[in-house]
């Protein structure tokens, strides 16, 4: 969620998510421009890969738009809908590829990040659910990441059962950092070290604040948002775009906790008021 830079294996360089994207559909360009001379099982073959990392690539851009508190134009959230779709229906049934190979799982995810951008959320829910019993079953790593998507989308559902839900799992998976010194043992059962556990932890307690904040629950929701904010500052420094959209939850959270303490506060004090009339009435 917070990772606005990604890595080319071929070349070893770092773009940004909208560089990556830019890239990545000039290359499904000429994928479809040289599909033609090839043989129908390797063109397939091409036009599939082409996809996959076009689609893979617009998924890291809406959630670091999303990070930052940016907005995706309808246009691109539609395209990027059709091709995470259309990815993972053909891995599935044009190539037979099982469900819980790693690149139909990583197709899911994609798909899941479209579904949730355009509103459907869940459905959206469902399919990570999904991947997340496949990570139990299989032992694949990475299993953090996926807990915390499906809690986000699980909370943005809104719905009473859906937020309690979402809260228990990423309380049960929240890393306890005052235990830890150099690693920690993630729920895939590897050893994590201390600056990717320190990731994980900032991203659960972001979104578990976004849960509670739902719940109306500001004062916890602040808190956590004030520890996301210390390690993202320290990890990624105070211009990165996800830090800044920390501060300003964190500053919402805030309003929100002492607007509901001043409420309180009034409501006590008027029926004080009236209990005290009353009395005096009756005295």
């Amino acid at each position: 969620m917070l990772n606005t830079m990604l890595f080319c294996r071929t070349c070893t360089s770092e773009f940004t998510a909208k560089a990556a994207t830019h890239l990545a559909r000039r290359a499904h360009i000429e994928a479809v421009r040289l599909s033609p001379s090839l043989p129908p099982v390797q063109q397939n073959v091409m036009l599939n890969v082409a996809k996959q990392r076009l689609s893979a690539a617009m998924s890291a851009e809406v959630r670091e738009l999303s990070a930052a508190g940016g907005i995706v134009n309808d246009r691109f959230l539609a395209e990027h809908l059709q091709l995470a779709e259309e990815v993972f229906v053909e891995m599935q049934y044009a190539f037979s590829i099982p469900r819980d190979n790693d690149s139909v799982r990583c197709a899911a995810h994609n798909y899941a990040v479209a579904l949730e951008a355009n509103g459907r959320a869940s459905e959206a829910a469902e399919i990570l659910w999904d991947n997340i019993g496949y990570e139990k079953q299989f032992g694949h790593v990475k299993m953090e990441s996926i807990i915390i998507e499906v809690s986000r989308v699980m909370g943005k559902i809104g719905t009473p059962d859906k937020l309690r839900h979402a809260e228990v799992i990423l309380r049960d998976h929240m890393p306890d950092t005052e235990r830890v010194t150099a690693t920690h043992r993630s729920a895939d059962g590897e050893n994590m070290p201390r600056d990717a556990l320190d990731v994980v932890t900032m991203n659960c307690s972001v979104t578990l604040a976004e849960v509670l904040s739902k719940q109306n629950r500001h004062r916890e929701a602040a808190t956590l948002l004030h520890k996301a904010l210390a390690i993202g500052t320290q990890a990624f420094g105070e211009d990165n775009a996800a830090v800044r959209y920390q501060r300003r939850c964190l500053a919402d959270e805030r309003r929100q906790w002492i607007h509901q303490a001043c409420v309180g506060c009034m409501q006590f004090t008027g029926l004080l008021l009236g209990v005290t009339v009353a009395w005096y009435m009756t005295w």
